[in-house]
């Protein structure tokens, strides 16, 4: 009897497990959601790069379900996968070449939300096979470039020298098929040479040069920026087909255009031909003192100090910084805040004006072909300066306790003034490239 009812319970068992085993082959067989591709699934995706993978999912069952994917690190669900009964959804797979910790093979696996034991994936076929790749990195030497305008007529002449937006390959692996777009040039400026084609292998570099014309970058309005107003960037694209595209922003300047916080008034157009020009601005407008006046006294007590460069506004203006308050004018240049700049200084009389022709006044010694706020900008009607004089931080070498240079913006004359009287102050600021 006992040996029939162990016969009898290893028969049950054996029925149960069978049972077991014919239910997870069919549901092996027969899952109850399949998946349709509708974009590749075996794909390359570089390190840092993107892609996407399309399936639509279709209900086998007459329930409706809500399914989830397993997590996969770099390759995330757009939206939940709600199938109707006998109906079906679509996935949308986001990949992210920078979150993928290597490639990846099988998935994507969705399974009832609640219950991970009912789990279903592609077929064998149809499933996901990502390679990573390193990835080419298309980096400019210089975000933005700034060039000079060729305008010999002007006073002093600006000679519109070609510059070089340099490209190099950063990235391990060659970038495919480089090509170089751009948004609108002004007029005359161009691409006359173009090394940025087909293939960059790994650490190489293109270059493009840009040769401006005779018209500035044009403001928002489509004016030249030599109104006296700020300019609208041309944007140079650089792109590959296994790389992320790189945008450089290219100016074209000329005297009075707004830059790096003012009007331009200096170009130094002899830096290196990779990098933007040199010069310095003019702030926006004059300084004004605290209880509201525009006037400042050079000093308050008469005094020799170091401030004799006619030239260099810079270390004359560093020459005023103490003791506080003692030289208003320079120091309300030293206190300024503006533009998102703090390099403000007080203009030396040569960097403020020029002996007027016909002679007038008292010659400072500043020659004829110094760039300055006097003959750059105001006598082009640009800068917005008022009649009268303005301080500079030079003092005047005949007399250097009592009086400073100072530049009529009347008549172009430059003049020496006790230090004690009351001026106008502009402040200006050198950029470097």
């Amino acid at each position: 009897m006992l040996e029939k009812t162990k016969t009898f319970f290893s028969n049950a068992i054996l029925t149960v497990l069978f049972s077991c085993l014919t239910l997870a082959s069919a549901q092996a067989a027969k899952p109850l959601w399949t998946f349709v591709p509708q974009t590749p699934t075996e794909i390359t995706v570089a390190k840092g790069g993107s892609a996407q993978v399309i399936y639509t999912v279709q209900n086998q069952s007459s329930r409706a379900k809500n399914l989830v994917m397993k997590p996969i690190a770099g390759v995330i669900q757009g939206a939940p996968c709600q199938l109707p009964a006998k109906g079906s959804c679509t996935l949308t797979l986001n990949i992210n070449g920078s979150a993928l910790l290597g490639d990846v093979l099988g998935g994507p696996v969705l399974c009832q939300q609640g219950n991970d034991l009912q789990c279903y994936q592609p077929s064998s076929v149809n499933i996901l096979r990502i390679r990573l790749t390193e990835q080419p990195t298309l980096s400019p030497l210089t975000q933005n470039l700034a060039l000079s305008i060729n305008n010999p007529g002007a006073d002093p002449a600006l000679s519109g020298t070609a510059r070089i937006i340099r490209i190099k390959n950063t990235g391990s692996i060659p970038a495919n098929n480089v090509q170089v777009n751009t948004s609108v040039f002004p007029v005359d400026t161009s691409i006359t040479s173009n090394t940025c084609t087909g293939m960059l292998n790994a650490g190489n570099t293109c270059d493009i040069t840009i040769t401006p014309g005779g018209r500035a970058s044009p403001d928002n309005g489509a004016n030249a920026c030599t109104t006296g107003t700020e300019p609208e960037p041309t944007i140079v694209t650089v792109s590959a087909d296994n790389a992320p595209s790189t945008d450089v922003n290219v100016l074209v300047l000329g005297y009075g255009c707004i830059y790096q916080g003012g009007f331009l008034f200096s170009v130094d157009d002899a830096t290196p031909s990779t990098q933007s020009i040199g010069g310095k601005v003019a702030a926006l407008t004059d300084e004004k003192e605290s209880l509201g006046g525009f006037f400042f006294k050079w000093a308050t007590l008469f005094d020799d100090t170091a401030a004799d460069s006619i030239t260099d506004g810079l270390s004359n203006t560093n020459a005023l910084a103490n003791p506080v308050g003692k030289y208003p004018a320079a120091q309300a240049c030293r206190n300024k805040s503006e533009q998102g700049f703090t390099d403000w200084f007080m203009p030396a009389i040569c960097e403020l004006g020029r002996y007027s022709n016909p002679p007038g006044g008292v010659d400072a010694g500043c020659g004829t072909t110094n760039p300055n706020l006097y003959t750059t900008l105001h006598t082009n009607g640009l800068g917005g300066f008022a009649g009268g004089g303005y301080w500079s931080s030079t003092e005047f070498s005949g007399s250097p306790t009592v009086d400073a240079w100072f530049q009529d913006f009347v008549f172009g004359f430059q003049f020496d003034g006790d230090k004690v009287s009351s001026l106008r102050v502009r402040c200006v600021r050198a950029f470097t490239p």
